[in-house]
């Protein structure tokens, strides 16, 4: 015979074309003589029971068929509920039928039963199902022995497979046999559908037509398996397994598939071109990338409409708003611009600072402070507003609220933010040419109408603040002193009391006391020695003096001491504790000198303390003098220049007019004076004169 593909001639009793390798396969024509000698063989089978039912044609074809002993076996394939033929190696655990859609087991070794169903069991007439007939019989190539149709079948009920060397013409009895099983295996091979129960032989028939009828197709075959299941229903399948089927029943296999392929690569292109699109139109990263990319190509424009699609599909990204907002700008769209920025001050999260921060720069660049500030006035966030104190203006603030006073009032003008104040006292309306606020207004005795403005830095000016006060001020009253005038021999402390409100100033040269000039009182003061003349006055916190009250004192103590062995005294101690250069106090290396000034006296109780005077009986104006008294005179130090010049050392002494001892004194913030420490008697003591030695009479 001639190979169809490559024209070479095999050997009939080949199946392998030697030069292409194309395999041929036979389906024997159907021979009336075999089946005749089938059926005439099996009606020889001698069945020694005659109880036993007779098979009919059907189901001997089907696979029945009675052993020696009587038993009936089914040798056909098994199929399930479906139709369709179980095999070995399928996992299928339902009931299973033989090939005439009878049951064959409904028991639960259904598993069992098809696992060996091609390999001989034995069945019963009440269907249940017995050991496999024993394959001991099998030879090595698997062919079985005793088959009713007396071939080489292998466990299945299958012909054995012949090899390359194998003669198709050798068959001779069974062939119908052989072609209905090679054509059932080759159906299950490619594919084809056995669910028709048992009409294994019409399916041979048609998988067995003689091979030269498909002549006309042997240029395009090329050794493919073609086929064709009629018992396939199309009709039930989709539109693509009709097509795929129809394809491969097709000579133009090949060009199907490149179609197939063609058609599958646009598929799978339109669908990644697609999703790309997609993922482009809906993905903020890729939108903001591309705005991003635009922008530095200086397409504005398209860098806007990019990142407006990216704040649709996230709107949650601040910085993408504050640079969509700067591309506003940029494109001349403040509107746009500064609604973007509101947007984001909305949403009083970390980012609004920032907001207000630029939309408060655009109003500047625009010298629109007003705006700014009715932005800040209507901003309920404390910190931003502090933040930005400066741009506002407030009206000034007044240290005092309105109404009447019986004191002078010290009127302090303060505002929030970095700036002027402009005021006016007459009722007017003040402007920039009012009077400018740099230091607390006093308002004394009178009523006075106080209108003040605030601008700042930035010119803007802030409504009228307003108050009116009216003062009634109370002139203080004179004084009165502890002491009267007159005459003592005992130290008396001068004292007052001090009105609230009010300090007490006094002096001893004559002249009247005034604020921060004369001497400011605090507590007692010692009585001057000799005549004094003391003039008082209480003076208020607007500077308003009371009445002076004036005072006339004589003061001569009975002692023995005399004063300028004291002073004397005084330039020794300095001498001997190396504080001046010589006796005359003159400081070491310096003209400056000691000097030493006894101007007043004390009477001191046991613990050296002043004793205060007592006031004079305001009837008859006598004074009790103290019993015991302990009387010291008060010494001054000063240092006097070589031009006259008199300063306080601030160094005080106490001498006892008793004894003549020298104390240290301390003296506080008033004009009391206390006692301090002792000065030892020797370090103020002269030295011992120096007597020149005799040295006798000379010769």
């Amino acid at each position: 015979m001639i190979c169809p593909v490559c024209g070479a001639e095999v050997g009939e009793s080949n199946l392998l074309c030697p030069e292409c390798g194309h395999e041929f396969r036979f389906i024997p024509d159907f021979e009336p003589e075999v089946e005749n000698q089938i059926s005439d063989t099996l009606s020889e089978i001698s069945i020694d029971d005659e109880d036993l039912e007779e098979l009919t044609p059907e189901e001997i074809e089907a696979g029945y068929y009675y052993d020696e002993d009587g038993n009936l076996f089914y040798d056909g394939p098994v199929f399930d509920a479906d139709g369709y033929e179980v095999h070995d190696d399928d996992d299928y655990n339902g009931p299973l039928f033989d090939a005439l859609g009878n049951p064959i087991d409904d028991s639960e070794e259904s598993e069992e039963f098809s696992m060996q169903s091609m390999g001989g069991t034995e069945y019963h007439e009440d269907d249940d199902i017995v050991d496999p007939v024993d394959n001991d019989d099998l030879n090595s190539q698997d062919g079985y022995s005793g088959d009713i149709d007396g071939y080489g079948t292998d466990a299945e009920g299958y012909a054995d497979e012949y090899d390359e060397t194998s003669d198709r013409d050798s068959l001779s009895e069974g062939d119908e046999y052989y072609e209905e099983d090679y054509a059932e295996d080759y159906i299950e091979s490619e594919g084809g559908d056995t669910s028709d129960f048992g009409k294994r032989d019409e399916l041979a028939a048609e998988y067995a037509e003689p091979e030269e009828e498909y002549s006309e197709f042997d240029e395009e075959y090329e050794g493919d398996d073609y086929y064709d299941d009629d018992s396939y229903d199309y009709d039930d399948d989709d539109i693509f397994h009709q097509f795929f089927l129809a394809a491969t029943k097709s000579r133009f296999k090949k060009l199907y598939a490149c179609l197939f392929l063609i058609v599958m690569l646009l598929l799978a292109g339109l669908v990644y071109f697609v999703s790309v699109r997609v993922y482009r139109s809906s993905s903020y990263e890729y939108q903001a990338e591309l705005a991003e990319q635009a922008y530095l190509e200086g397409d504005l424009d398209g860098a806007i409409d990019y990142m407006e699609k990216a704040l649709t599909l996230s709107s949650g990204d601040d910085e993408m708003k504050f640079k969509l907002a700067r591309y506003y700008f940029e494109a001349f769209d403040d509107e746009k611009a500064l609604l973007m920025l509101w947007e984001i001050a909305y949403e009083k999260n970390e980012n609004q600072e920032r907001a207000y921060r630029e939309i408060i720069s655009y109003y500047e660049k625009q010298s629109d402070f007003p705006m700014i500030e009715s932005i800040l006035e209507a901003c309920d966030n404390e910190t931003i507003v502090n933040n930005f104190r400066d741009y506002l203006a407030n009206p000034p603030e007044f240290s005092y609220a309105s109404g009447e006073y019986d004191d002078v009032i010290s009127l302090t003008l303060s505002a929030g933010s970095n700036g002027s104040i402009y005021y006016t006292l007459d009722g007017h309306e003040p402007t920039l040419q009012s009077t400018l606020y740099t230091s607390p207004i006093q308002l004394n005795l009178g009523s006075h109408e106080v209108n003040a403005i605030f601008v700042n830095n930035y010119g803007v000016v802030s409504e009228v603040a307003n108050a009116t006060y009216r003062i009634y001020i109370r002139v203080p009253d004179a004084l009165a002193i502890s002491v009267p005038d007159g005459e003592y021999t005992v130290p008396m402390l001068i004292e007052t009391e001090v009105p609230q409100f009010c300090t007490v100033y006094y002096t001893t040269d004559g002249t009247p006391p005034t604020m921060g000039e004369s001497n400011e009182y605090s507590e007692g003061i010692p009585m001057p020695l000799g005549h004094s003349h003391f003039i008082f006055a209480a003076i208020s916190q607007e500077g308003i003096s009371g009445d002076v009250t004036e005072c006339d004192f004589d003061l001569t103590i009975d002692s023995e001491l005399d004063l300028q062995t004291v002073i004397a005294s005084f330039k020794q101690y300095n001498l001997n504790m190396g504080r001046t250069a010589d006796i005359e106090g003159h400081l070491p290396g310096n003209l400056t000198r000691y000097t030493y000034v006894i101007d007043s006296a004390i009477n001191l109780d046991e613990d050296g303390k002043a004793v205060s005077g007592n006031m004079a009986d305001p009837e008859t104006g006598e004074l009790e003098e103290p019993e015991d008294p302990h009387i010291y005179y008060i010494i001054t130090e000063y240092t006097v220049d070589t031009s006259g010049l008199t300063m306080k050392t601030g160094n005080y002494y106490m001498v006892s007019i008793e004894d003549g001892f020298i104390y240290k004194a301390v003296k506080n913030e008033g004009e009391v004076i206390q006692r301090g420490d002792l000065i030892p008697p020797e370090s103020y003591a002269a030295p011992p004169p120096i007597v020149p030695e005799d040295h006798g009479a000379g010769n």
